[in-house]
């Protein structure tokens, strides 16, 4: 189908209207927006990008996109938004048949870059109506408006200056995607919750990657001991079957299956049915142990991205509280001197050796004549003990 117009995209979303928000953004409400214009701009198919995934590229960062197509000849599939084709081929060399196929080529080219530039301008018009204005001033230049700005340039924007995810937010969120699943609950709302997590940390600026997702729901799947059966399986499939994608399906199928069999236990095998399934679980332990920490290998090592990026941002954290802290006690101590020095010099006993031209013989420990911050009308500074050049003589004796 050929998109003439901007309206043209529109009307083909799958959510051509998206609900405003008054006020300012935060992470829930930028994240709502970009899973609107995810559908829709997948809803819009091309051959760019492998094909798969219609003009996702425009809205997910190249990392996610390349981690989510599927790979042409076990080689990641890669999001390259098209240039304008320029002029037609000249027409002078060659034969007609082969002007006839390059011609064919650029035509095919100008359509892929109109409706590439045309899905282009109605996300970014989508996001401009969410927002209030002004929370994407920063970007809309004055001679040629957002034209240079893309629509994840809009919403990078947006989760780096609204978001408000910090290196702690990161960490407990990497936490919270690793808590035990109940295999009682749907194994969706597993599935769910990583890819939340993974979506917030993506955000966060430290994507995690689908092979972590895999490892993150193989580990909490291994751990209920309910599908031993269902891993022994996944760990036999090769490298390339083993995308997020078949891991959910797989991992599905098996959570039916479970449910039908308690089902069918639960109504007519009773204790010795029970007892026949903790037997085939035993069989299936330690060939699916070894799978297990093979698994939670490879997760360790996809991890260390992740916590190397944590790390990285905590020292950053560390050391901005630590100067922050230096800065307040800097701050306390001169707060503390000024008060003292308000209330001026205090009633202490007398000083073997200082003397304040003002004050007399009665100062404190830190006050003379040179650091007196309350002096009188013709205060000396040079003044001290042993020539006290007419001053006070209160407190001599």
């Amino acid at each position: 189908m050929k998109y003439s117009t901007v309206e043209d995209v529109l009307a083909s979303f799958p959510h051509p209207i998206l609900p405003t928000l008054e006020g300012e953004p935060d992470y829930q409400t930028i994240h709502a927006t970009r899973k609107f214009l995810q559908a829709n701009s997948r809803a819009i198919d091309t051959h760019l990008g492998g094909g798969t995934l219609g003009h996702l590229g425009l809205i997910v960062s190249d990392a996610a996109y390349s981690n989510i197509a599927p790979p042409t000849a076990e080689e990641p599939t890669f999001w390259v938004t098209p240039n304008a084709p320029g002029r037609a081929p000249a027409e002078t060399d060659g034969t007609a048949a082969q002007l006839s196929a390059a011609r064919h080529l650029w035509e095919e080219d100008v359509q892929t870059y109109r409706t590439c530039t045309s899905v282009q301008q109605a996300l970014k018009k989508q996001i401009i109506g969410v927002f209030e204005p002004m929370y994407l001033e920063i970007l809309n230049d004055n001679m040629v408006g957002y034209a240079n700005i893309s629509a994840r340039d809009m919403l990078d924007h947006l989760f780096e200056t609204y978001g408000n995810i910090t290196a702690v937010d990161l960490e407990v969120n990497f936490e919270h995607m690793r808590r035990s699943w109940d295999p009682n609950q749907p194994v969706e709302s597993l599935f769910k919750h990583i890819q939340d997590c993974a979506d917030y940390s993506e955000a966060g600026g430290v994507p995690i990657g689908p092979s972590q997702q895999i490892n993150v729901g193989y580990a909490k799947i291994f751990a209920t001991g309910q599908f031993m059966s269902a891993c022994r399986r996944w760990n036999e499939k090769t490298a390339a079957d083993k995308t997020w994608t078949h891991f959910k399906s797989h991992f599905a199928a098996a959570h039916r299956q479970h449910k039908q069999m308690k089902g069918e236990t639960a109504a007519h095998a009773g204790f010795h049915s029970a007892n026949a399934a903790m037997v085939q679980t035993e069989d299936h332990m330690a060939e699916a142990t070894i799978g297990a920490l093979a698994n939670l290998a490879t997760a360790t090592a996809a991890d260390r991205g992740v916590v190397a990026a944590l790390t990285q941002a905590n020292s950053r954290l560390v050391k901005q509280l630590e100067e922050t802290s230096t800065e307040l006690r800097e701050l306390k101590a001169l707060f503390h001197q000024d008060r003292r020095d308000r209330r001026g010099p205090r009633t202490l006993a007398a000083s073997t050796n200082n003397y304040c031209w003002t004050h007399g013989y009665k100062v404190g420990k830190t006050h003379t004549s040179q650091t007196c911050n309350t002096r009188g009308p013709g205060h000396k500074a040079e003044a001290t003990r042993d020539n006290n050049m007419g001053g006070s003589q209160t407190n001599k004796d």
